[in-house]
């Protein structure tokens, strides 16, 4: 009886021990492409065998004979290994498609940055041409530069409002990108910062207007540049 139980357990042991060690076996359409789809693969299929065989194992300890408890717990932690090890496989795939989900194409990357740099020179033109606006103010009558100092923030602030969103949506997504991407992506967020900056300063400039006609003094516009 021992000597079968204890072959048993070293059958169960050795099918336990192969499962686990063979996590670069193929998974059809999910098998890991590169080294960052290997690490997920790995720990996923790991992670299943080791509470698997954990398991097992102290169900395989309960169910053993008194005299039979080591070699129920080698067999049932073999058992448990292996159908972890299966579980753990499963769990890999779901989350390489998960994890190429979130990786772009170097096709969408590409339309994702030249996206990205268009609304950038839209932005940096409209500053431009708000640059113009506040300079061609000091030419106005002084209710006449109040009305327009206004009309002018108004549309400003709505662009301001719409690059803040543009800029929180590209830093959630720079997020989920791979690493490489992420540093050509963040060029795009960084020069899109710097224009929102410029924004801003103009929308102080006519603050700046429209207050200091109030008290009814010709206006000295503040020059604000941005850094070169």
């Amino acid at each position: 009886m021992k000597s079968r139980f204890a072959m048993s357990a070293s059958v169960a042991f050795m099918v336990a021990i192969t499962s686990a060690g063979c996590v670069t076996t193929e998974l059809g359409s999910t098998s890991p492409q590169n080294p960052k789809e290997e690490e997920i693969f790995l720990q996923a299929v790991m992670a299943g065998t080791a509470i698997g065989a954990a398991a097992g194992g102290a169900i395989g300890n309960q169910v053993a004979g008194k005299d039979e408890r080591t070699q129920g717990t080698i067999i049932g932690a073999g058992i448990g290994g292996l159908v972890g090890n299966l579980a753990g496989r499963e769990v890999a795939r779901q989350q390489l498609l998960t994890y190429r989900n979130l990786r772009l194409s170097n096709d969408s990357m590409e339309q994702l940055l030249s996206s990205a740099k268009a609304y950038n020179r839209q932005v940096a033109d409209y500053n431009k041409t708000l640059e113009r606006e506040i300079a061609s103010l000091e030419r106005q009558g002084a209710a006449q530069r109040a009305e327009l100092a206004r009309a002018n923030r108004d549309v400003a602030e709505k662009q301001r409002q719409g690059v803040l969103a543009q800029l929180n949506k590209r830093k959630q997504l720079a997020a989920t990108l791979e690493q490489g991407q992420q540093r050509e992506y963040r060029s795009t967020i960084n020069t899109l910062q710097a224009e929102k900056d410029q924004l801003d300063a103009g929308i102080r400039r006519l603050d700046y207007i429209e207050e200091r006609v109030k008290v009814g003094s010709r206006v000295l516009l503040p020059v604000e540049r941005s850094p070169a």
